[in-house]
């Protein structure tokens, strides 16, 4: 038997060019039927989720964030959670764990990092309605402990505010005292130095505590106000396009498969169809 050479491949695939191109042809031609008529094309909702977290404080026995990340992604991604969006939009829970994921992203500071969710369904306003109803059902798991922690600093704040009024009634009597011992064109009575000096620096050093606390206060006061709950800081985007199906490449994959299985056929064919007698088609192909 003589050794089959690329030149009989050559001729067996020549021979059945018809059929291999009938093969490519009604793959390509299923394909895009089905790509185009019978797949619904799946849109994608993207968005990025802040932490919730109070500004920042020097409060010691205040957390700057409401939840950790981890904590955060463990949430977002517990059955009971879902299940709570998929009730909202009427969607089985399988179906939105299919096409629901989140990630979270950190920065070079630990304590900075944001989630990273994405949805995807065949219904634009089924995406609308993830995203609007995501926040608030997460934002219903931290506002207990949010608010917990703002009414902390709002109560520490009037502890400040307290000791700050008693400064004040301090500062006042020293003043009083202090104008007691100087003479009418304002100069220290010479029996009263060493006492005016003392009262004088008492009044320094409450000034100076009073001012520390006021300005406590202020940056307590702007932390409450730079305080917020879980949102999006540039809101959510649904992409125009489809990210599926993709379409030429389901058809160009379709194409090569049905290339490649014709080549197998007409192999196959060309061995079934070889004679028992004197010689057989891949002999004479190669002769």
């Amino acid at each position: 038997m003589k050794e089959i050479t690329l030149k009989v491949f050559i001729r067996i695939m020549f021979k059945w060019k018809y059929l291999i191109l009938w093969v490519i042809v009604l793959a390509v031609v299923i394909s895009s039927v089905f790509n185009f008529f019978v797949f619904k094309n799946v849109f994608k909702g993207v968005a990025t989720v802040f932490p919730a977290q109070i500004g920042n404080t020097s409060f010691p026995q205040q957390n700057t964030q409401v939840l950790s990340s981890t904590e955060t992604l463990q949430i977002v991604m517990s059955d009971d959670f879902m299940q709570k969006i998929a009730n909202k939009l009427n969607i089985p829970l399988s179906e939105l764990k299919g096409d629901y994921k989140v990630e979270t992203t950190q920065t070079q500071s630990a304590t900075q990092w944001s989630i990273l969710v994405s949805f995807e369904s065949t219904d634009k306003n089924l995406i609308k309605s993830f995203f609007d109803e995501f926040v608030v059902l997460l934002n219903d798991y931290v506002k207990g402990n949010f608010n917990q922690q703002i009414d902390s600093l709002k109560e520490y704040i009037s502890q400040l505010n307290s000791q700050v009024a008693a400064i004040d009634a301090r500062l006042s009597d020293i003043s009083t005292k202090m104008l007691q011992l100087v003479n009418k064109d304002g100069t220290v009575k010479s029996e009263y130095y060493l006492e005016y000096a003392t009262l004088r620096d008492s009044y320094e050093t409450l000034f100076t505590q009073e001012t520390q606390l006021k300005q406590q206060i202020a940056n307590l006061n702007l932390a409450i106000k730079n305080s917020n709950l879980f949102y999006y800081p540039n809101g959510y985007s649904i992409l125009e396009k489809p990210v599926k199906p993709r379409k030429l490449l389901n058809i160009a994959v379709a194409g090569i498969t049905a290339f490649l299985f014709s080549i197998l056929l007409v192999f196959f064919l060309e061995y079934w169809q070889e004679p028992t007698g004197n010689g057989s088609n891949v002999q004479r192909l190669n002769a």
